[in-house]
């Protein structure tokens, strides 16, 4: 193992920009670099100073891992579970992405977020937020917060233990679907309707920015909170799993996750945001096809 030139980019990049990196990274490897036999001396100062931080048990503090193996077979992204600052990492053997040979940059990037999905997510006081995101996320969390307190009923019978969250997302999922229809689009929460609701955002959309008098111009939080429980509710039915969320979290409606059956995690209301912020590059189609992919 031997260290060079370390590149970093920002974990809210596009999924082709993390791709290219993926693919020079690649191009800058080479064969036949024995395996170190003390790890000590293996430098890390071009890894640590890439990241901003001093030191290896600091940069396992607030860092997630996956390492990309290829082959002639093609790509595969191993996500990766700390034991601990002292304890090393082990394999997430069920959160595996796999690619063909011709993969795009495109490819690699979703794939690679897809994998880094699969880590265990970072306390919150370890994560980045990038200049800007705060103000954005904090009238998301406004609009979403106000739609569940109107939707508040006591809870009886069978869903009496499921956090509120979970249900409201449910019923969101339900209830936009059914406006979506009404205005023209076909979302029966079949794979195929992330397509339409790609093209939704194509038509809502512009630059990061609601459509003037458009469906996201009023209470966008709400709605794209709703839009983001409709697609994780499309992989739910597709490959199987189960909402969880934290209701004590101040965050609770942008991390709320999906654990798929396969053991692999997601966040749509998180993925939902950067289809808005970003565009046709994080399309939701893509998204939701490579994951059904790696969870037949």
């Amino acid at each position: 193992m031997s260290i060079g030139n370390c590149e970093s980019i920002p974990a809210d990049s596009k999924a082709r920009e993390k791709g290219e990196l993926v693919l020079r990274a690649l191009d800058a490897s080479k064969q036949g670099i024995p395996h170190p036999t003390d790890w000590r001396a293996v430098p890390k100062g071009p890894i640590l100073a890439a990241l901003g931080v001093r030191s290896w048990s600091a940069l396992k503090r607030v860092t997630q891992s996956c390492s990309l193996d290829w082959s002639e077979k093609g790509y595969t992204l191993t996500p990766w579970r700390s034991l601990g600052p002292r304890s090393g990492e082990v394999g997430i053997e069920e959160g595996k992405v796999r690619l063909p040979r011709d993969a795009t940059a495109q490819d690699l990037g979703r794939a690679l977020e897809m994998a880094f999905a699969a880590c265990d997510p970072l306390p919150n006081s370890a994560r980045v937020r990038r200049p800007g995101s705060s103000s954005k996320r904090k009238s998301f969390k406004a609009s979403s917060k106000r739609t569940r307190r109107t939707n508040k009923q006591v809870r009886k019978g069978k869903g009496a233990n499921m956090p509120m969250i979970i249900e409201d997302a449910r019923a969101m999922a339900d209830r936009i679907a059914q406006a979506l229809v009404s205005s023209g689009y076909a979302a029966d929460f079949s794979l195929k309707s992330l397509k339409e609701v790609d093209r939704f955002f194509e038509e809502n959309v512009t630059d990061g920015k609601p459509v003037a008098d458009g469906f996201l111009s009023k209470q966008l939080g709400a709605r794209l909170f709703a839009i983001g429980s409709y697609v994780g509710e499309v992989v739910r039915r597709q490959c199987g799993g189960r909402w969880q969320a934290d209701e004590a979290n101040p965050d609770s409606e942008f991390n709320l996750r999906l654990v798929l059956d396969n053991g692999s995690v997601i966040w749509p209301i998180q993925r939902i945001m950067k289809r808005f912020e970003n565009g046709a590059e994080d399309a939701l189609y893509a998204y939701g096809f490579a994951i059904s992919r790696s969870n037949p």
